[in-house]
């Protein structure tokens, strides 16, 4: 499935990609848009999205270890 959605990619065309493979989204998508009980909670690039670390503990996606 990887290997066809990377061909995909390479089309000019819009894809929609629903997952929770946060290393699949960060390889293929250009935009990601982040859902939370069907409301968008961020819009942006994978890289600020997924290395965004208080919004992604704010929506349950990642258990950081604590601050210190």
């Amino acid at each position: 499935m990887v290997l066809l959605l990377k061909i995909l990619k390479e089309m000019p065309q819009t894809m929609l990609l629903a997952s929770m493979d946060f290393n699949l989204v960060s390889e293929l998508a250009d935009r990601v848009l982040l859902l939370d009980r069907g409301l968008v909670v961020a819009m942006g690039s994978p890289a600020d999205i997924l290395s965004d670390r208080v919004l992604m503990e704010e929506h349950g996606l990642i258990n950081f270890p604590p601050k210190n």
